[in-house]
């Protein structure tokens, strides 16, 4: 005579949770409780599978499936926690792809779509758009790449100016209007390239706020290098100071000569 062995039954909780772990795969833990969270949460767990660290993971689905790890802690995660997380493996990606030059400018995160957006900025042209798609399968995130100049980069971090005061482009200024090394020019600036440049490394924006006054002061004046004749004779304009009304003639003889621009001859 036979008999049924009798059925253990499995007194282990039901409730599956699986997740995504930032930064990893997908995983499955059993609680003991009822949740009440909504998919694409993000929150830190602690399991027994890694009872010392807390990870990051997103809610996917409930699940009847058992597992034999089991969630210990939970927490919901802070948008500053997450921005944090996400920002630092980003950098770690661009750090292993030997992208050297850039730098993160900004994040915008939306938590409730799940999608951050990255403003960096670089010396070279990157379209680092390809690499979203892997990046997302390990994040678990949409991401967006978006490539900003080095001033808007000055913008965001801030800083002392070369006048002792707040940047412009941080304190006031908000449009950026293009500056060329000709307005310099035009400002008989000629300084080494360091002198008339701001901390981003581009030409100090202030060159611009000037440039309409010494446009038209500069009418009444010759124009550097044109050979012009004085009571002397003929020689070459060498400097022009439109602030002290002067400018510096040199002969061929090698003498030089300062006229303010109210003497006639």
């Amino acid at each position: 005579m036979f008999f049924k062995k009798k059925k253990v039954e499995d007194k282990r909780p039901k409730n599956t949770l699986e997740v995504s772990v930032i930064g990893a795969g997908f995983e499955r833990y059993f609680y003991e409780e009822e949740l009440k969270l909504s998919n694409h949460s993000l929150m830190f767990i602690k399991t027994t599978k890694e009872p010392e660290r807390e990870l990051l993971v997103k809610f996917r689905v409930r699940s009847t499936k058992k597992t034999e790890h089991k969630v210990l802690s939970i927490r919901p995660a802070t948008e500053e926690e997450v921005v944090r997380i996400i920002k630092n493996m980003v950098k770690g990606f661009i750090y292993e792809k030997e992208f050297n030059d850039i730098k993160i400018v900004n994040v915008f995160p939306n938590l409730k779509d799940g999608i951050f957006k990255f403003q960096f900025t670089a010396e070279k042209r990157y379209n680092l758009a390809i690499f979203a798609p892997k990046l997302a399968k390990i994040l678990h995130i949409h991401l967006e790449f978006e490539q900003v100049g080095a001033r808007d980069y000055a913008r965001e971090m801030g800083g002392i100016g070369r006048c002792g005061r707040e940047i412009c482009c941080q304190k006031w200024l908000k449009q950026i209007p293009p500056i060329t090394l000709e307005m310099a020019r035009n400002q008989y600036i000629f300084s080494a390239p360091e002198n008339i440049t701001g901390i981003c490394g581009r030409l100090l924006c202030c060159l611009r706020y000037e440039l309409p006054f010494y446009e038209e002061v500069s009418r009444e004046f010759p124009k550097i290098g044109e050979d012009i004749k004085t009571p002397k004779g003929v020689g070459r304009v060498k400097e022009i100071n439109v602030i002290k009304g002067y400018y510096r003639v040199q002969y061929e003889n090698g003498g030089e000569e300062i006229f303010y621009k109210e003497e006639k001859w």
